[in-house]
């Protein structure tokens, strides 16, 4: 589906679209958290070429001025976002502190 939007949207038109709407809460935390918990990175870094289509859409959701200005979280809420589940969650699952 991405590969054949001209613009980046996922759905092939020139603005975000319901699909667009339906996926970004989950490839904005994606974003962040992937390569703390999974050493995986769907944006930029040594896998980019893997998933250009995501980068794209990306950059298209970020230029789009109601998502960047109003939606889009931030680097620091993400990642204290998930060091304070990986800290809740930890292996055993019945501890607060590790």
């Amino acid at each position: 589906l991405l590969a054949a939007s001209p613009t980046g949207f996922m759905s092939c038109e020139e603005s975000v679209g319901l699909a667009d709407c339906v996926y970004v809460p989950f490839l904005e935390r994606y974003g962040y958290q992937l390569p703390l918990m999974a050493s995986i990175s769907v944006r930029g870094g040594p896998l980019h070429a893997r998933w250009p289509n995501i980068d794209r859409w990306y950059a298209a959701m970020e230029k789009e001025p109601a998502y960047a200005n109003r939606v889009a979280g931030d680097e620091y809420s993400w990642v204290a976002v998930t060091s304070t589940f990986m800290r809740m969650f930890n292996s055993n699952g019945t501890e607060l502190n590790p």
